[in-house]
């Protein structure tokens, strides 16, 4: 049997915009801990492979290229 080997690489942008104070997001100081530490790209990680839903057969790495959060 033949095997299916490749490389989809693309750019992803998160763009956000929204009052503090809301419940079903993070408040400002736990989005700059997330996006500063990495663990956002982990997140991002996990939403991909759990789409594939095969394990071991695929593999996706997040490079954080920019993370700015600012509060306004």
């Amino acid at each position: 049997m033949a095997r299916v080997k490749g490389t989809y690489i693309a750019k992803v942008i998160i763009d956000f915009d929204y009052e503090e104070g809301r419940s079903d997001l993070l408040p400002f100081e736990k989005l700059d801990k997330a996006m500063r530490s990495g663990e956002l790209n982990t997140v991002v990680e996990n939403v991909l492979k759990d789409e594939f839903e095969v394990e071991n057969a695929v593999t996706v790495t997040v490079q954080k290229q920019i993370a700015s959060v600012h509060r306004l």
